[in-house]
This record gives structure tokens, C-alpha cells and sequence, in this order.
């Protein structure tokens, strides 16, 4: 997303029909993460043999989460629930996930919850989403329906954003996931490509 002259790339967007917008910064990291008490990040590095610090993928996120908290009061876009009623304002969270394979040494006294193994965020995802949609169950029963979106709003909310996507040269189609099922939408294309 490029706002203001300011470019985000982010890995990751995640949108649910709660409009809980999570991005997910993704590193890759031969062995061993290390989160300090103040924060600061710092990789193992196998050559050396020694931590070495790093620039913090969390504040990346954040920063991230900003940018795209400009882009969408920029576009305008706050869906109401089911088309009608009040707007509905995003909830925009941050996560970094790494590989699987990398440890991560984490201090005692900071939540670092949300630096986590690329499959605990799956887990993350799954809980959540059973925790809110459970927490549905009575609204259901009395009928009545609490703010969410439908999910074609989800959807042209998706879309508005990749429309956005200032693409490289040579980039690949953007996977768009629907119903946990990865489908390729078509890209524009770029003038002098």
C-alpha cells in the first residue's frame, strides 16, 4: 500500500465479518528468535555464533497497522452491518508469525503473545473465531443479529484494498481465500508490462 509516500508491504492481511483486520508480518529465521525485557529483537546468527539485533518485526507491524488505518479512513470505507444501522468501525491487530522450525526465546516479564510459529497462528485464528462466533449463540436464539458483516462486504472490503496494491513489475496474482479455499483473482494490468 503506498499512502501520503509512505509504502507498507504487508505480508499478511487477514479481514473477518467482525471487521477484524489482522496483519501478519512473516520473517524466516534459521534458528533461534530472541525478545528482550526491553522489547528490542535480535536473531541467532550461525556464523558468529551470537545474537544479533535486529529491527523489531513487531514495530514493522505496527506500523503497518497505521498506514492501513490511514488508507481505509482515506478511502472512506466503513461498512455497516448487514447494509444498514451504524457504521462499523475496524479493529486492526498485529502479529508476526515465524517458520515453524525457529525457536523463540521470550522474556518473563513482556507478552510477546503475539509473536508466534506460523501454525500457532492458524490455532490463534481458529479460538478466536470460536470464541466470537460462540459468543453469538444467544444474540441467534433472540433473533437478533450483533455487528458483523456480511460477507460480501468482507469482500469488496478485500477488494477495495488489492485495488490498492502497488504491484513490482513481475508480481505474482494475489491470492484471495474465501471459505478456506485459495482462489486466484485476475490481476490488472500495469502499464508498460
Amino acid at each position: 500500500l503506498v499512502r501520503d509516500g509512505v509504502t507498507a508491504q504487508i505480508d499478511h492481511l487477514v479481514i473477518n465479518r467482525f471487521f477484524q483486520l489482522q496483519i501478519v508480518e512473516t520473517k524466516h529465521f534459521a534458528s533461534s528468535l530472541k525478545i528482550e525485557e526491553d522489547g528490542s529483537f535480535h536473531r541467532y546468527d550461525d556464523v558468529s555464533r551470537a545474537f544479533v539485533p535486529i529491527r523489531s518485526p513487531l514495530a514493522q507491524a505496527e506500523r503497518h497497522g497505521l498506514m492501513l488505518e490511514r488508507v481505509l479512513q482515506g478511502v472512506g470505507y466503513h461498512p455497516r452491518h448487514f447494509g444498514i444501522g451504524p457504521r462499523i468501525e475496524p479493529t486492526i491487530q498485529t502479529f508476526v508469525a515465524i517458520n515453524t522450525e525457529a525457536r523463540i526465546i521470550r522474556p518473563s516479564g513482556l507478552d510477546t503473545s503475539r509473536v508466534m510459529a506460523a501454525d500457532r497462528f492458524a490455532e490463534y485464528q481458529n479460538s478466536t473465531m470460536n470464541r466470537l462466533y460462540g459468543g453469538m449463540r444467544q444474540f441467534l436464539v433472540l433473533g437478533m443479529v450483533p455487528r458483523m458483516l456480511s460477507r460480501r462486504a468482507v469482500e469488496r472490503v478485500a477488494r477495495q484494498l488489492v485495488a490498492l496494491h502497488v504491484p513490482r513489475p513481475a508480481a505474482a496474482p494475489i491470492p484471495v481465500v474465501r471459505f478456506g479455499q485459495p482462489q486466484l483473482m485476475p490481476m490488472k494490468k500495469v502499464a508498460g508490462s
